[in-house]
């Protein structure tokens, strides 16, 4: 389920990285094996490696528009196009670290009001 919900907010129109593989394929995937990709990152999580093939990107470099004088570099912005797998993967770390922090957030507060109704009796 939580690849399934990554994957849901993956963009049609986003622009793959140096691999040029699209969320498209990672879908596909998905959609034929629910298994492998939630295995792939559990292995990278578990085994704390990235692979460095995976943190390559591509800069683009993009004019910022209504912009009069282009021989300024303070008139254009570089973007980073990250593999897909990498985003997909980033955004499953991200699910579950909010999910760990609200959850660790609610114990501590359970505790907070079991001390203080404890020491009002």
């Amino acid at each position: 389920m939580e690849i399934s919900d990554v994957l849901l907010r993956c963009s049609k129109k986003s622009a793959p990285g140096p691999d040029q593989v699209p969320y498209g394929v990672w879908k596909g995937i998905y959609g034929i094996n629910q298994d492998i990709i939630p295995e792939l990152v559990n292995d990278m999580l578990e085994w704390g490696f990235h692979p460095p093939i995976l943190k390559m990107s591509t800069g683009v470099i993009l004019s910022k528009p209504n912009k009069q004088d282009y021989n300024d570099c303070a008139r254009f912005r570089v973007i980073a196009l990250m593999q897909t797998f990498s985003k997909i993967a980033e955004r499953v770390v991200n699910m579950r670290d909010s999910w760990t922090s609200r959850t660790r957030e609610t114990c501590i507060a359970l505790i907070k009001r079991d001390h203080y109704h404890r020491g009002r009796q």
